[in-house]
């Protein structure tokens, strides 16, 4: 297990690399940073100018996407020293603003959705991973909100808050209300969702839309869950000094993961399933061998 001290207050989102090898992480001091787990050496440490919402990397695992609470997008290089591309141009308090965001490499595609609180224009944008190019949108009726993302695994499918998109066609395979943060399981038979301040976790069937389950954390708002590799567990964190684990299926809880280095803000698996990290408000990140059997 290791312990870092990094420069943002609230680790508000992080993620590994494709092949593990670099963990990426951001949050409330406005800075993206990237780590290499083996040297421990800081790849990339970029400082926006409105807090870090969400961060992504390319299925090469040479860039980094990152969101910004007020809409931009911008794309970091690891492999040069050259500045963030701007994907797209957020506004301080602007009505039309970005909220989900989520990449796939089988699909090739960066999504990320337009949210307008007043119901003017709800888009789903998509751009080439290869060529940042972007695609044909997908524009949603008025009333719903893109609020989450999430491709599924072989990148066929996008789930969004107000159902499932057939990305071979741009169908609506079915409407509804999911929620604002989105994760396919891994065979992709179930998706877990939470709502904006909710202290519960919604597992649905990705076939129908029908809620099988769901898991109501004590009194506490769900910051960020995670899927194990495996399919075996999920974990979640929701403003505590916790890590709760869930056993898949039975839906039991097991014995979970504390070290007193604040409310935790974000989770994430290695690909492998072998490590795991979580973030805290008191710009913490914890690293930990991954082993529940």
């Amino acid at each position: 297990m290791e312990i870092f001290k990094v420069q943002p207050r609230r680790v508000t989102t992080l993620c590994f690399s494709p092949d593990g090898s670099q963990l990426a992480f951001g949050g409330k001091d406005s800075v993206v940073c990237c780590w290499d787990q083996q040297s421990g050496e800081r790849i990339v440490d970029q400082l926006w100018l409105s807090p870090i919402e969400t961060i992504v990397f390319s299925p090469s695992g040479e860039q980094i996407i990152a969101r910004s609470v007020w809409g931009e997008v911008l794309i970091c290089e690891l492999t040069s020293d050259a500045s963030p591309v701007t994907l797209i141009s957020g506004i301080t308090g602007a009505r039309n603003s970005l909220i989900g965001i989520d990449i796939s490499a089988e699909a090739g595609l960066l999504a990320v959705a337009h949210c307008d609180p007043g119901g003017y224009d709800n888009l789903i944008r998509f751009w080439n991973v290869q060529t940042w190019l972007e695609q044909e949108d997908y524009t949603l009726r008025k009333s719903t909100h893109v609020l989450g993302l999430a491709f599924d695994s072989r990148g066929e499918r996008l789930a969004f808050t107000g159902g499932v998109l057939d990305l071979s066609d741009r169908s609506l395979l079915f409407r509804a209300e999911l929620g604002t943060k989105l994760r396919w399981s891994p065979d992709e038979a179930l998706i877990a969702a939470t709502r904006y301040k909710s202290s519960f976790i919604a597992l649905y069937d990705a076939e129908t839309g029908r809620i099988i389950h769901s898991l109501t954390l004590p009194s506490k708002a769900v910051q960020d869950f995670a899927f194990s590799p495996d399919g075996a567990y999920l974990l979640s964190v929701s403003n505590e000094e916790l890590v709760r684990v869930w056993r898949v299926g039975a839906w039991e809880e097991l014995p979970g993961y504390a070290w007193n280095i604040g409310q935790l803000k974000s989770i994430a698996f290695s690909p492998d399933g072998q490590r795991v990290a979580s973030g805290s408000d008191k710009g913490t990140i914890v690293v930990w061998d991954w082993d529940r059997e």
